[in-house]
């Protein structure tokens, strides 16, 4: 025979809480996403791991920027003022570091088309991409034109130049 508080007990864990929230917090249910990072993961359009990249950098110009000077001119070769990126660096890892910055290089392709270029620039860009992962194929040689090349800052040229024809028309 239960008691009073055999039934309490079990009614008591049995019952679900209800959840405490704040007016403006979002309830997720288990395993979607919340707003913000649905927001995050569309504003970098399928590039996830740069979701959190785009989400910190707001401003377009500073975010090209920002990844302009990393992949070309990060650091300084040291006693000259040679500057280089990550490009070149990732390009001493036969065939494997010149692809990774050919897909890191591809987000620039994914900045431009939110900035809305022509298919025309955008495939002058494809091109710029294409021939710094095909001439970094080759050991040292390839190393030495990334960073005499710089395509990234060629793609980030072609980007902000149409980003101030954009702000000037309006």
């Amino acid at each position: 025979m239960k008691t009073n508080l055999d039934e309490n007990q079990s009614r008591a864990v049995t019952e679900i809480p209800p959840q405490v929230t704040h007016p403006e917090q979002e309830i997720i249910p288990p395993g979607e996403k919340s707003t913000a990072e649905k927001e995050r993961f569309h504003s970098a359009q399928g590039f996830e791991p740069f979701a959190q990249f785009a989400a910190a950098v707001q401003d377009e110009h500073a975010r090209l920027d920002l990844l302009e000077h990393l992949l070309d001119s990060a650091f300084t070769l040291p006693g000259t003022k040679i500057r280089f990126g990550l490009d070149p660096v990732l390009g001493f890892v036969p065939v494997i570091g010149d692809t990774i910055g050919a897909v890191i290089s591809l987000y620039l392709l994914n900045e431009a088309r939110r900035a809305e270029l022509p298919w025309w620039k955008r495939g002058i860009m494809v091109k710029n991409i294409f021939v710094d992962w095909l001439f970094g194929l080759i050991p040292f040689v390839g190393d030495l034109l990334d960073i005499g090349v710089r395509s990234n800052t060629k793609n980030v040229r072609i980007i902000k130049e149409h980003l101030n024809r954009k702000k000037r028309e309006k």
